[in-house]
């Protein structure tokens, strides 16, 4: 059995594209083709269809993938073990970050840490929340600071560090500032500018929108909150964002019975043990 093998197989079925594999594995293509094709001969049937120019999993792909995530992950679980015996702080520690906690939360633990314990080598790696999950549940990262979503306990740990109240916002000569707004009803027909539609801030904004039904009228959509606060300082619609990204240029507005806020913090794969840099991380940051 080649470990490297079944990585190959798992990383040209997340990207489905061989090219795309070999750029996330840091080797070629032709190394990752060969990979799959050593597999593919010693499993005796082929693992995927090639369509257009994606590479999608078959039949025999599909009853491959578990089996190779659990081998991948028993080996990367054996290392981790073997690695920690000692009790040191060294090794690679696999980070995933939001752009709003990288930005507002992050900095002080994450210079705290490195300091620390500089023979850790942190990978840390920026993405939407919805992403980063996804990235933890198939075991590519190890930690990973998101808004948390609804808890699945079976897969995921999950460990709340801060409150993040939300406020409307809205720039200084909107129309709504004028317009003493009490109700949800009051900002349907002016633009919104919020997250993209599937995300956790997003449906946790919509929340009250439909519980009242009433019908938002969208002007744009974006997953970066910088962004979304540009685009309102600047008179294009309104939004609901972090209170403490609500500066000199912006006004904040309250609606009479409705209070937005989420939670933010790490999650963690739930089968698999942590690294003594990643309780080390952990232990730094819930601190601060």
């Amino acid at each position: 059995m080649n470990l490297y093998n079944y990585q190959a197989f798992l990383v040209v079925y997340e990207m489905q594209s061989f090219t795309k594999a070999a750029d996330k594995l840091f080797t070629t293509q032709p190394t990752i083709s060969k990979r799959i094709a050593v597999l593919e001969k010693q499993l005796g049937k082929p693992l995927f269809d090639r369509i257009e120019r994606k590479i999608i999993l078959n039949e025999a792909g599909h009853a491959l993938l578990p089996i190779a995530q659990n081998i991948c992950l028993s080996i990367a679980e054996s290392q981790r073990v073997i690695n920690d015996l000692e009790g040191k702080v060294t090794g690679p520690l696999k980070l995933i970050t939001s752009h709003h906690i990288g930005i507002h939360h992050l900095p002080t633990p994450l210079n705290i840490f490195t300091n620390t314990y500089p023979q850790v080598a942190i990978d840390l790696a920026f993405m939407g929340s919805e992403g980063a999950y996804r990235e933890i549940t198939s075991t590519h990262y190890e930690l990973a600071m998101i808004t948390l979503p609804p808890q699945d306990k079976k897969t995921i740990n999950y460990i709340k560090l801060w409150t993040d109240p939300l406020v409307l916002a809205v720039g200084k000569e909107h129309p709504l500032l004028h317009n003493n707004p009490t109700e949800l009803s009051d900002l349907s027909q002016y633009p919104a500018i919020l997250p993209e539609q599937g995300t956790h801030t997003r449906q946790l904004i919509e929340q009250p929108f439909l519980h009242h039904r009433v019908r938002l009228k969208i002007g744009l959509e974006t997953n970066y909150l910088e962004t979304i606060r540009s685009m309102v300082q600047i008179g294009l619609g309104w939004s609901v964002l972090p209170q403490t990204m609500v500066n000199d240029s912006l006004e904040s507005i309250s609606l009479q019975g409705i209070e937005w806020q989420r939670e933010l913090g790490i999650i963690h794969h739930a089968q698999c043990s942590l690294s003594n840099a990643a309780k080390c991380f952990i232990e730094q940051i819930t601190k601060g």
